[in-house]
Parts: structure tokens; sequence; C-alpha cells
């Protein structure tokens, strides 16, 4: 292949096995053109440096000049657009006032960067912006992590004093010591997971929810070849994804037994006649303003989503909220002929139906949710149990 180091390169070695057992020169930097490199070297292994491993550096002969500025100079603020405290009257006559020129130009690539600097700075005069604070590093080292990194550090100081001899007594304190700062990062780690998974079982939110999926994004560890489904080990990929596809299909179809079939038939003829009714209305549907609607959505008691809300039941309790004809037959239209698919390894599983739950971060979602359970409330609140 006629790769080479390119220069003479040091004949430090760049692997120490943890128990100080053994050590080799085995992490290199290979390059074609052996006019590429000018200097090549191999770094001293720190202190806190808890891999096996050392770090190589070489100097190139390329220049690449630098075109950006200063990073101190070219360093902005961020800043959150908070859109519920925008003055949408004035938004909208901002942009109104500049819709005329719009219009009559002629040239639709000038049409569009008029709008979008209308839109621009519509948004920069009417919504207020909220300073972003860094949160500073994903992990912060704890006190007792800190004094092991002190620790660490001093004993591989005075190691290095004695010549760095292997055999040396220091050497052995400073390899314990590192194995003890190994294993309180590993431990502090894996409380930190175990105290995201209980919040998330305590107080599901979408915050903790997007926390845990950027935790999982940002591991290394993308896939998994075998997952362990009722006691068995299964290696192959397809027979996984219907495991997984049967899962959430169990929980998105609700058990029939939960409620008595009676019930649930009279459920199913009582929307049946309220739709048969609505198709024989003859006037179009009434138009309502925005003011309307919200005010409609208001009258839904409100607070917390849940993800098991049988959909035929939900519908059923929906008419004896007054909800408007129109706005019962969009809310079944939304709920109807749902279905959902798993992604595993790049590949989608067979459609499945989803006849319970409500819609993940819709804006509905929390309103009829309690539309569900209102009468639990009312029932409890009654007997004076809550």
């Amino acid at each position: 292949m006629g790769l080479s180091t390119g220069v003479n390169k040091d004949e430090r070695h760049t692997f120490f096995h943890h128990a100080w057992s053994s050590s080799s020169q085995i992490d290199y930097i290979l390059v074609n053109d052996k006019n590429l490199i000018s200097k090549y070297n191999i770094d001293e292994k720190s202190s806190i440096n808890l891999s096996a491993h050392t770090s190589g550096t070489v100097k190139t002969t390329i220049e690449i000049p630098a075109n950006t500025k200063p990073a101190n100079k070219n360093k902005k603020a961020k800043f959150n657009l908070q859109w519920d405290k925008m003055d949408k009257r004035q938004y909208n006559n901002l942009i109104q006032q500049d819709s005329i020129s719009i219009i009559v130009e002629n040239n639709v690539n000038t049409q569009m960067d008029m709008v979008t600097n209308s839109l621009i700075r519509a948004g920069n005069i009417t919504i207020p912006k909220n300073y972003c604070s860094w949160r500073g590093p994903k992990w912060k080292a704890s006190p007792e992590v800190q004094i092991l990194l002190r620790s660490c550090r001093d004993l591989y100081k005075q190691w290095q004093e004695v010549g760095k001899q292997k055999d040396h007594p220091m050497a052995t304190t400073l390899r314990n010591e590192k194995r003890k700062l190994r294993s309180k990062i590993r431990m502090e780690q894996a409380v930190s997971r175990q105290n995201l998974y209980q919040q998330i079982m305590d107080n599901p939110n979408s915050q903790l929810f997007y926390r845990l999926i950027n935790r999982n994004r940002s591991n290394q560890r993308t896939s998994t070849k075998c997952l362990k489904i009722d006691e068995a080990y299964n290696f192959v990929p397809e027979e996984q994804r219907k495991s997984f596809a049967k899962y959430y299909e169990d929980l998105s179809v609700p058990k029939e037994n939960i409620y008595e079939n009676g019930y649930l038939n009279l459920c199913k003829i009582r929307q049946q006649l309220y739709e048969q009714a609505m198709d024989k209305e003859s006037e179009d549907p009434e138009q309502f303003t925005e003011t309307e609607v919200m005010k409609a959505i208001g009258k839904l008691n409100t607070k917390k989503t849940f993800d098991v809300v049988q959909h035929i039941i939900l519908m059923d309790k929906a008419l004896d909220q007054n909800i408007h004809p129109t706005y019962w037959k969009i809310l079944t239209e939304l709920y109807e002929g749902l279905s959902s698919k798993v992604k595993w390894m790049d590949v989608l599983s067979e459609p499945f139906k989803i006849k319970q739950g409500v819609r993940q971060g819709g804006t509905l979602s929390t309103h009829l949710y309690k539309i569900f359970v209102q009468d639990l409330l009312v029932e409890l609140e009654q007997n004076s149990l809550g």
C-alpha cells in the first residue's frame, strides 16, 4: 500500500497494559507521501490519562491559511425567541408595510430576499429575546473524583522524579490510584444513568425524554448484535425487529377484558348514530374565529397526558362535553386509522394499528386525557375520596 510514517519516528511505546505487565508501540500515523510529514512525536503519557494508549502527533509540511476571525471576536451571544410574548399586531403591520414593494417586484429571487428580510426585521422588533446562559460541560467531576485526579497528578510527578521505573513502588501506587479513579468515574456515571431513568419513571416529561435521546445519540455504541427476548438470546435482526413491533403493538392496542363488551358496543352504537345525524345535516359547517376555537378548547379540562387512552371510549366521552359536532368529527378523524412502524437496523417493520393513547406533543393531547379521566375525578370528589 506504500504507507509509512514519513520520517524517523520516536521509538517510545504507545500502549501500556493496565497491569503494567507489557507495553509496545502499536499506534501509528501513516501517509502515502513521505514529503507530507516534517516531524513525528509520541507524547508523554499524562498522569490523568486512564486509557491504555498515549497520543501521537505529527507536523505536516502543508500550510493552510487561517481565514476565520479570532475566536474571541467571532463569538456571538445565543438568544431564545420568546414567541409567546410577541406583539402580533405590530408584527403584522410591519410585514404589511413591506408587502406593497414586494408585490411590485418582478424578480422572484429578489422577492424572496425581500420577504426574508421583512420577516427578520419584523421579528427583531416585535419578538423579545432571552439570553441563553452556557450550561458548562456535560459531565462535571465530583469532589471525590477531583481528589483522586489531584492524587494521580502528584503520584505521577513523584514517579517521574525517580526516573519512571516500572518496577519502582511508586509505579504500583500510581497504577492502583488510577484504578480507583476509573472505578469511581464509572460508578458515578452508572448512578447518573439510574437517576435519569428513575426521574423518567416518576415524572415523565418532554425534557427528560429528549435528554435520554441525546444521551443515546452521543453513545458510540449505537447498535447491538444480540437482544434477550423472553429469556432467549436473539441474534437475527429481522426477529429482533418483529419483537420490538410486537412490544409496541401490545402497548398501542387496548386489552378488551379491561372494559365490558356491552359498554364498548354501546359506545360504538352511540357514535354511529351521532355520525348518521351529522350526515343528514344539509347546512354548511359553521365558520369559527380563532378566539372561538381557543374558547372551545378551554372548555376541555386539561393537565397531563397519558398513553393508555382507548380511542373509542375517548370519543364517546367527548360527546358529553358539549363539543360542536364539527369539532367532534375532526377529533374522530385525527384518531381514526392510526398506524406505526418500528425502525431497527435501518429497516422498517410491518405496520401495526394504534387504538389507544394520545398523540405525544399534540396541542389537544392534554385536553383529551382529562376528558378521559374526568368521570373518575368527579366520582372521587362526590364520595369525598379526592
